[in-house]
């Protein structure tokens, strides 16, 4: 029970040690609501360790994840509309920050092995921009929206994308239970469930990879 948890992680800290506190999250879509996933169950969450054992923050450190490597099986960067590094910034921004957090006694990212290099590097500037350099404000201006693919995992259909058939019927989107998850896309959630099919026919489909590059040069302003 909580009562014998409390007696445990208490004799833990006696003895000199540490509490590394877990807190998983992955890409939800839209910033609003990342922000309030991580409000509710990473900061408002931080006074429960206070009220269960007071004075204990300089001795807990807040152990995030980056799981982004696919070949793992797992990675919470699973939403081709979202930022995956401003991601990972708005975490580490929070915790740099919020009053509930003063006195923290670390940061740490699970786990290096289920990482791809690109965000184990990011996590190391992260490191030095608010641990050791003591930032406070954000690594740079990322958006975490991104806008310049429209309706990337078909959820609406072909909407958005500019798709000539070689005949009737030759190209459409299904939805398959889970393929999102065989995907590595972590946890369990109905993203990437949406495909394109695209059936054989005497001429070839047209237009799908002219949609996705016309949609990031549109987007960028390169083009009008």
């Amino acid at each position: 029970g909580a009562e014998s948890s409390i007696k445990f992680i208490q004799a833990c800290l006696d003895g000199g040690g540490y509490i590394c506190w877990e807190r998983y999250f992955s890409e939800v879509p839209g910033e609003k609501f990342a922000r309030d996933d991580l409000q509710r169950r990473l900061t408002d969450r931080m006074l429960h360790w206070e009220d269960a054992i007071p004075g204990c923050t300089p001795r807990v450190v807040a152990t995030l994840s980056y799981l982004s490597e696919l070949t793992r099986g797992e990675s919470g960067n699973r939403l081709p509309t979202a930022n995956y590094k401003a991601f990972m910034d708005m975490q580490v921004n929070a915790l740099a920050n919020h009053p509930n957090f003063f006195g923290l006694g670390g940061i740490q990212w699970y786990l290096t092995v289920y990482a791809n290099e690109e965000h184990r590097r990011f996590a190391v500037r992260q490191f030095r921009h608010y641990a050791i350099e003591g930032n406070t404000n954000p690594i740079n201006d990322d958006p975490y929206d991104l806008t310049h693919i429209r309706n990337p995992d078909f959820v609406g259909g072909t909407a958005g994308w500019d798709i000539q058939p070689a005949e009737q019927g030759s190209i459409q989107t299904k939805t398959f239970r889970r393929l999102g998850r065989i995907q590595a896309r972590w946890p369990d959630a109905p993203y990437g469930d949406t495909f394109l099919v695209m059936g054989m026919a005497a001429y070839p489909n047209l237009g799908i990879i002219d949609a996705c590059v016309t949609a990031r040069v549109n987007n960028s302003g390169l083009v009008k």
